[in-house]
């Protein structure tokens, strides 16, 4: 278990309306404003943490902190930026999302390994929503309610999805480490990594839940080092790799650095453009 965010590398959240973009690099999460095609550094107070996710109406961040030994998840007001610790038991609950309802889906080791759990923001009364073998990680919830996580057994890594109406499914299976899924605006498509050996290579794959099940490998230039990726559109798509933020469409074939430089310090690499960004 890492002691610190950094072995998290950089993760990214946008703002539901684009209109701001969250950073989180060495421990600290970094706001950028976006607006006329520009990002600059917001003058906010940066705040320690990792693994930050919007809410829905972009009025909360969920993200987690390591205190005292443990993660615990907390919860900022964009508005205000009042901070508050949602979780304090002697556990580690990590990667935390939000629902459309505002409820809070992370996953902790509260029961000897990593199962999925469900936290009300405002009664902190807690709910284990899925226990099984292994960990699982990084879990993402769809527009229309539909839960996804990676499940790791062993040898075996395992995208597995729970449909608002129906069962557990595994709609992914591998042998090599996968990154976090993310579902796609609108729903019916989830994009996540998947780290391959001889040779060593990181790509991305889009999953596409229709009447044909359908999936498509996506190339990049370089390997994907943070866990998320942050949609612009239903077309378009920000994620992080050598210390730069990329834009990639599903349908382009090339990659463009279009926001920041991350090296010991925070540098605008290209402007936004197009879409508000």
């Amino acid at each position: 278990m890492p002691q610190n965010c950094r072995n998290a590398g950089t993760t990214i959240t946008l703002a539901p309306k684009g209109e701001t973009l969250l950073v989180g690099f060495m421990g600290q999460l970094w706001w950028w404003s976006l607006d006329n095609g520009k990002a600059e550094l917001s003058n906010r107070v940066q705040t320690s943490g990792c693994n930050p996710q919007f809410s829905p109406d972009g009025k909360q961040v969920v993200f987690q902190r390591y205190l005292s030994g443990q993660w615990d998840i907390w919860k900022l007001d964009v508005e205000n930026g009042t901070q508050r610790a949602l979780t304090t038991a002697p556990y580690n609950d990590l990667e935390p999302t939000y629902t459309l309802d505002g409820s809070i889906i992370f996953v902790s080791d509260r029961t000897g390994n990593f199962d999925v759990w469900s936290l009300n923001p405002i009664s902190n009364e807690l709910s284990l929503l899925i226990s099984q073998t292994g960990n699982a990680s990084f879990p993402n919830v769809s527009d229309r309610g539909d839960l996804a996580y990676v499940s790791q057994d062993g040898d075996a890594w395992i995208v597995r999805v729970l449909p608002t109406q129906g069962r557990l499914v595994d709609a992914y299976t591998s042998r090599h480490p996968l990154g976090a899924p993310s579902w796609r605006p609108g729903g019916g498509a989830i994009l996540f990594s998947e780290t391959t050996t001889n040779p060593q290579k990181n790509g991305l794959k889009l999953l596409i839940f229709a009447d044909k099940p359908a999936q498509k490998d996506i190339e990049i230039p370089s390997s994907v080092a943070g866990p998320r990726i942050a949609w612009i559109s239903s077309a378009e798509f920000l994620y992080t790799a050598n210390g730069s933020i990329w834009r990639r469409g599903l349908t382009n074939t090339e990659s463009s650095p279009v926001i920041l430089q991350v090296n010991d310090q925070v540098k605008i690499r290209a402007p936004f453009q197009n879409n508000g960004l």
